[in-house]
Parts: structure tokens; C-alpha cells; sequence
């Protein structure tokens, strides 16, 4: 839900995500132009909870608070600087690896963080021309492992008469500076940018099936739209998409390891509907490249 409020365009914002092993809450208070500065202030509360302890082995429960900035730096240039504190709890089973049992316990965590976002698209809804790329990195205040996580997100936008071809690039890392990433702070790919695939279920694997996410993971994203398919309809658009990926790279190694340091590749054909609570997209995607451990979904809605 979201409402302005006292008149300033301050917006509040709650949310709830849920899927088959993730839940995750969260309330947001975001003011556009904090003060009449016409720089934006947010802050938020969250809750997060991981239970894969079924075929995993572990649950990690984590609560916590952010709050931040985000102003126009330079022309189309925004900076946008924040500050992040999580109280986490990770339990385990007889299920979980080895690796994992040593991550059991109790855990506070505290890293700012910053990022820099260079927009010069046409439009945010629907675009056609232009490019967007942002960079971000957080570091470790205080922290077990001393996390340093680094980001870069780049997205262009070809206009051709009634079609768009978008180009997505995607990089992410962690590095633990003093120990293991804990398995709460390794890296997937977002369903968007390797669909087909189930996220969390493609990299490195651990104890036969057990996905515990990578150090590393990137993609790359094109996606064409498809006008000639039922132009009538205002509010529907489709478009054909191929995406490579890959989730890869631990600290540490066991008997059982799979680092799955292999390129996976998918196709095939979505359509976007955008109602009045907003979008929703079907898509339906062929696995050109898999490995045997990873999960695939056909259909994603």
C-alpha cells in the first residue's frame, strides 16, 4: 500500500514477498524532496526469513532497519549513499553440509553502502531508446566475515520503427575479507535476467542437491518486442528473449562440492499485461544449456 502524506509527497510503503522457501516484509517511509533539498530520504524496516531446512538443512531468520539517500549529482548522474544494520540467526540440521553446521549461530551485521546511476532512458515505463547503467558496492562496518559485495547493472534500449531490442548486462560479487560468505550473503541471478531457470536452484551445489548460492554471478539479456502480435490490444505487448547466465564460485571446497562453473542459456516467448494494480508477465522458456543440478520452470508467471 502507498498514500502521501501531510501534503509532501512522502510515500509509505509496505510490502510482503513470498515464495516456496523465502518470506520477506518490509515498511518503507521514502520522502522525494526531504527538506525542499530535492534530494530523497528513505528509510525502512525488514524481515526475512529463509527455510530450507527440508533440503538444505538451515533456516536463517533476519531482522533489521536501512536508511538513505539518493540525489541527482551530476547531469542524469545520481549518487545515492545508505547505511544497513541486520540481526540474523541461522540454525541447522542433520540435513546441512559440514560447511554450512560452521555457520550455525548468531550474527550482527552493519555495512554502508553506495551507488552511482547513470539514466539517460527516454522514459522509465515502456522504454524505447537510451541507456541505464549503475554501479554499487557495500562494505563492512561491522561484520563477521567482512563482506564486500560490488555491483554493475547496464541496460540498452534500440529503437527499430514499432520494435525495441533491449540489451541487459549483469555482474555481481562478494568477497569475504576474513572469512567464508556466509550462505545468507552469497549471490543468485534475478529471475528476470536468466528466465526459465528457478532462482537459487542453478550454481555451485554442496551434499548431492543442496544450491548455496555463488561468489560470483552474471548474465546476459535480449529481449525484442513483438508489435505484430496483436497490435489491438493497448495493453498487452509480447516479445521473444534469449538469456545466458551463470552462478559460480565459493571459499571453500568439500568432498561433495560441484563449483558448477558452467554458462547456462535459455529462449523463448513472454508477454507483458499491464492492469491497473500493475504488470504481470507469462513467460515460456526452453533450456538450451543446463547443467543435470539446476531447476528448471517451463512456464514462470
Amino acid at each position: 500500500s502507498e498514500k502521501n502524506f501531510m501534503g509532501r509527497g512522502v510515500g509509505l510503503v509496505t510490502s510482503l514477498a513470498l515464495s516456496e522457501e523465502k518470506v520477506k516484509g518490509e515498511f518503507t517511509v521514502n520522502n522525494p524532496n526531504f527538506n525542499f533539498t530535492e534530494k530523497s530520504l528513505s528509510t525502512s524496516i525488514f524481515a526475512i526469513n529463509t527455510d530450507k531446512m527440508a533440503d538444505s538443512g538451515y533456516d536463517s531468520s533476519e531482522i533489521g532497519f536501512s536508511f538513505g539517500t539518493k540525489f541527482e549529482q551530476y547531469d542524469n548522474l545520481y549518487f545515492s549513499p545508505s547505511f544497513r544494520t541486520v540481526a540474523e540467526k541461522l540454525e541447522t540440521n542433520s540435513l546441512a553440509s559440514s560447511s554450512i553446521k560452521k555457520q550455525e549461530g548468531s550474527y550482527f551485521t552493519s555495512t554502508v553502502g553506495y551507488g552511482f546511476d547513470y539514466d539517460v532512458r527516454n522514459q522509465k515505463f515502456q522504454t524505447t531508446d537510451g541507456f541505464r547503467t549503475k554501479f554499487t558496492q557495500t562494505l563492512p562496518v561491522i561484520s563477521d566475515s567482512n563482506t564486500v559485495i560490488s555491483g554493475l547493472i547496464s541496460d540498452h534500449f534500440f529503437n527499430f520503427g514499432e520494435m525495441t531490442t533491449s540489451f541487459g548486462f549483469y555482474l555481481k560479487n562478494a568477497i569475504g575479507l576474513s572469512d567464508d560468505v556466509r550462505i545468507s550473503e552469497r549471490l543468485g541471478l534475478p529471475r528476470k535476467r536468466l528466465r526459465g531457470f528457478k532462482p537459487g536452484r542453478i550454481g555451485p551445489v554442496d551434499a548431492g542437491d543442496d544450491h548455496v548460492g555463488g561468489n560470483y554471478a552474471s548474465a546476459l539479456s535480449i529481449t525484442t518486442n513483438l508489435p505484430m502480435i496483436a497490435p489491438t490490444l493497448q495493453n498487452f505487448e509480447f516479445n521473444y528473449f534469449f538469456d545466458v547466465g551463470n552462478v559460480w564460485g565459493t571459499d571453500y571446497r568439500s568432498s561433495n562440492f560441484d563449483d558448477s562453473n558452467y554458462l547456462r542459456a535459455s529462449t523463448g516467448a513472454g508477454v507483458e499485461w499491464w492492469t491497473p494494480v500493475g504488470p504481470l508477465s507469462l513467460t515460456l522458456s526452453h533450456a538450451l544449456q543446463k547443467k543435470s543440478t539446476d531447476e528448471f520452470e517451463g512456464l514462470q508467471f
